[in-house]
């Protein structure tokens, strides 16, 4: 545009002198009609430009990381559940990505990108027989196992070893043959405690709370 506008200006400015020599009416009021019409052009391309810069920019959109999920696995599928109001979403606003060993999921709504990025897979997986289902308040990802029958017990290798380190710890803290009750029941409360629901969690931790409390208030 600003080439364009440079150019017009060059031609404006050559006829202006042209018609300063000129010595014929007719001429003259030839190359100020001609003036005249570059003049409108000119201004044309300024509000064409000034409209442009005024023009609402589209806001940029966030992106948030989908925290929330349900695994489960079948002797064909590792199936994961993700909780999302999806009744006004296109499939084209669903993206799943796929390799052997991780994918990405990119959920598109108005004001957010909403993500779900998981680059360590426990196993491979079949990327052909892989895909997403989307239902009006879930979305469904069907991850085919390329070793059918094969049990994961996990999404992630850092998730397995997570899981196994907490096994070892709790085998490491087992009764060590004093036959002390209070060891045992310590051992029984952490592994309640490690295996137990979220109000079983807030439960075994609260009875903590208040007996190490309570052993501050009443020293032995």
């Amino acid at each position: 545009m600003a080439e364009k506008t440079s150019e017009l200006n060059a031609i404006k400015q050559e006829l202006i002198a042209l018609k300063d020599t000129a010595t014929k009416d007719r001429v003259k009021n030839l190359l100020q009609k001609e003036i005249n019409n570059i003049d409108s052009e000119l201004k044309e391309i300024q509000l064409k430009q000034l409209a442009k810069d005024e023009a609402p920019k589209a806001p940029t959109k966030i992106t948030v990381d989908i925290k929330e999920h349900a695994f489960d696995e079948s002797d064909k599928f590792v199936k994961l559940f993700i909780p999302f109001d999806a009744s006004q979403l296109k499939d084209e606003d669903v993206q799943l990505i796929l390799s052997e060993d991780s994918f990405s999921l990119i959920i598109q709504t108005p004001n957010k990108n909403h993500r779900f990025i998981v680059t360590s897979l426990l196993r491979k997986i079949n990327v052909e027989k892989s895909y997403k289902k989307i239902k009006p308040d879930m979305v469904y990802l069907y991850l085919k196992k390329t070793k059918e029958g094969e049990n994961w017990g996990c999404l992630t290798t850092t998730e397995k070893r997570l899981k196994e380190s907490k096994t070892k710890m709790f085998d490491k803290n087992d009764d060590d043959g004093s036959g002390d009750p209070g060891n045992q029941l310590m051992n029984m409360m952490k592994k309640m405690y490690e295996t137990g629901d979220p109000e079983m969690k807030r439960t075994i931790a609260k009875a903590w709370t208040e007996g190490q409390n309570k052993q501050r208030d009443f020293p032995m």
